[in-house]
């Protein structure tokens, strides 16, 4: 039984391949939106691929 003071640490995600080989395709047509995503997956270490809409892509 956990306790009130008990606090559950997040699970780590595995990755089978490796985040300098993973590239990702960012498609979004709200810059924002697209901008602050290609940020994040960048500061995880991903290689991003940007489109602003599927015909781009």
């Amino acid at each position: 039984m956990l306790s009130i003071d008990t606090v559950a640490e997040p699970a780590k995600a595995t990755f089978a391949t490796p985040l300098a080989l993973a590239n990702i395709l960012v498609v979004e047509d709200e810059d924002l939106i697209r901008e602050t995503l290609v940020l994040a997956l960048q500061e995880e270490g991903y290689h991003t691929l940007v489109a602003s809409d599927g015909y781009e892509a």
